[in-house]
């Protein structure tokens, strides 16, 4: 419920209680009313009459029955009418405050409902985040001398490093990009010729794909982890996730991302589905890639049409 909301509750329900103390006013205005005459009519019938002392006679209490109830019969009727209506009037009111009373109940729960929704949602994110650091963790890379081995977040360094930079990049591109092109990418992370840079790219997404065949135990489950609670944030449990805290989550989920795993992650992302392309869109998941210092990198930025 918004501030105007609660605000505009707070003078309907000090309204509500104003009516009401003024229709038990008028209520009682009423019966003093019909007292105040019943009074007056005994006061002006003895008076005129001289009905000072009680008597024995039925004829006289029937004349003075008679008149009381002459006089004072359609007063009572017409303060019964006022009552009636002022007592419908006063339960319209009470359910207008009962109705009242069960929206603010209802906001009252929805608000917890949703802080609730929250904080599963919190819980969820960071033992979804815990799982998969603990995945990485396991991991294991053992370079082509055989020693050392590394583990973790330093096994997918090696792997990236292993393969995608230094020596490798010129292998990958020996015999099969001409001469000048290699070396416009390698000094400038760009090709001036277009179809030498299409060709650039295909050998390039060709040899990601024997990079992951090679590497399959090692960068398959993580990386479908990590798109799996990104597209989990994304949909937001059927809106249970604020926007404020997709922001967050992801801004927590991409600080916890090393360079290896943000470049994986890219590389992967020609073959992927549209869903996660616009998540990495709409988050820039990428903007932490060091563009600058590998040229690589560099130049597939510049042709990820899919994410732009």
């Amino acid at each position: 419920m918004s501030f105007l909301e609660k605000e505009i509750g707070k003078i309907e329900e000090d309204v509500s209680n104003q009516l009401a103390q003024k229709m038990l006013r008028d209520g009682n205005l009423a019966f003093a009313f019909v007292l105040a005459a019943a009074l007056g009519a005994i006061a002006i019938y003895c008076y005129k009459f001289g009905f000072f002392s009680l008597t024995e006679k039925r004829d006289d209490w029937g004349t003075f029955g008679d008149f009381l109830g002459g006089l004072l019969n359609p007063i009572v009727g017409i303060v019964t009418v006022f009552l009636v209506l002022l007592n419908a009037r006063l339960q319209r009111l009470e359910l207008r405050n009962s109705l009242r009373e069960m929206k603010n109940t209802n906001s009252a729960m929805e608000a917890q409902n949703k802080s609730i929704e929250a904080q599963e949602s919190q819980s969820t994110f960071f033992n979804w985040l815990s799982a998969y650091r603990g995945t990485v963790a396991d991991l294991r890379f053992v370079s082509s001398s055989g020693f050392p081995e590394y583990s973790g977040q330093s096994a997918l360094f090696n792997i990236y490093r292993h393969y995608l930079t230094g020596s490798e990049v010129t292998r990958m591109f020996l015999g099969r990009l001409p001469k000048n092109a290699l070396q416009e990418l390698l000094t400038t992370g760009d090709i001036a010729d277009e179809s030498d840079a299409k060709l650039a790219e295909n050998i390039i997404l060709q040899e990601w794909k024997n990079i992951k065949r090679k590497q399959l135990d090692n960068l398959e489950v993580p990386m479908s982890s990590v798109v799996a609670l990104m597209e989990w944030i994304y949909s937001g449990r059927r809106g249970s996730i604020s926007a404020a805290q997709k922001n967050e989550f992801f801004k927590i989920l991409k600080s916890q991302l090393s360079t290896a795993e943000l470049a994986f992650l890219f590389y992967e992302s020609w073959t992927m589905n549209p869903g996660p392309k616009l998540i990495f869109k709409t988050y820039k998941i990428f903007d932490r890639l060091p563009s600058n210092s590998d040229h690589l990198l560099k130049f597939m930025l510049a042709r990820a049409s899919h994410l732009n």
